[in-house]
């Protein structure tokens, strides 16, 4: 029995000593609540750690602007350049001024740390390096043709300023009256050939003296011949009007055309106009 008190009076007297320590129990739990609030507090670090390097990425892909000035740039082949300015930048390649004068470097053959300041995307370079040709291949050809067609301007104006100069000697001085035009720009004339006949007149003093030439208009041919002309001028003249200008004496051969639902043939004889 002395046993069985002596175990129910420590069991009592722990259960006691457990009130007294229930007050100061509750002092270790706030020591293991920031155990438990670390986790969410730990979130948001790491969300802003994430945030900056996402922010990183995507001014990482943001184009680039390099440098204004290179002390010196060398090609994959060697080639050096120094005291480099760069004048514009495109996909493909600098446009730099340099000590020798001014050159289109490509990156393709910059080393890697410049292609890296200048963002350089090989396949937007590529692409841009397509396009670009292209263009360039247009315009030199559009610039050769227009060079050829101006050179055969050029050409045929002298080749007619010398024919206009050699029928103003030799061929025959005409003035015609246009009865039909043709395609082509020739046209079925009335000619009549203008010759100079001399005059006398009598000076103040009574002598008789040469007076001025006498314009005499004299047929050409037998009837209507054919124009052709032979110049790029197109004179505009319609039927009934006038026109002046040279004939070839020689005729070209016969030349059928249709009028007032006849048929007739005349001569062709090559023709310039007196002025162009």
């Amino acid at each position: 029995m002395r046993n069985l008190g002596l175990v129910l009076f420590l069991t009592i007297g722990m259960g006691k000593a457990d009130e007294g320590a229930g007050i100061a129990l509750p002092l270790p739990l706030p020591q293991m609540a920031p155990q438990v609030e670390e986790e969410p507090s730990a979130a948001p670090r790491v969300s802003e750690v994430t945030t900056e390097k996402t922010a990183e990425e995507r001014v990482e892909h943001e184009p680039k602007k390099g440098p204004d000035a290179y002390d010196k740039l060398t090609l994959r082949d060697g080639s050096v350049f120094e005291k480099c300015r760069v004048i514009r930048a495109d996909p493909d390649a600098l446009l730099v001024e340099h000590s020798r004068g001014m050159a289109r470097l490509s990156l393709f053959e910059l080393p890697a740390s410049v292609q890296e300041e200048w963002g350089f995307d090989p396949f937007k370079a590529t692409e841009y390096f397509k396009a670009e040709t292209a263009r360039q291949r247009e315009l030199r050809w559009r610039m050769f043709w227009e060079r050829q067609q101006y050179e055969s301007e050029q050409a045929q104006q002298e080749d007619e300023q010398r024919l206009m100069a050699t029928a103003a000697r030799e061929w025959v001085p005409v003035e015609a009256t246009v009865l039909k035009r043709l395609e082509g720009g020739s046209m079925v004339a009335s000619c009549k050939r203008v010759t100079f006949k001399k005059t006398k007149t009598k000076s103040t003093l009574g002598f008789e003296i040469d007076g001025p030439p006498k314009r005499v208009l004299v047929p050409f041919g037998d009837g209507p011949i054919v124009l052709r002309i032979a110049v790029s001028a197109d004179s505009g003249e319609k039927s009934g009007s006038v026109w002046k200008g040279y004939v070839h004496p020689i005729s070209e051969g016969q030349i059928s055309y249709r009028s007032r639902g006849q048929s007739f043939t005349a001569p062709a004889h090559a023709a310039t106009p007196a002025e162009p």
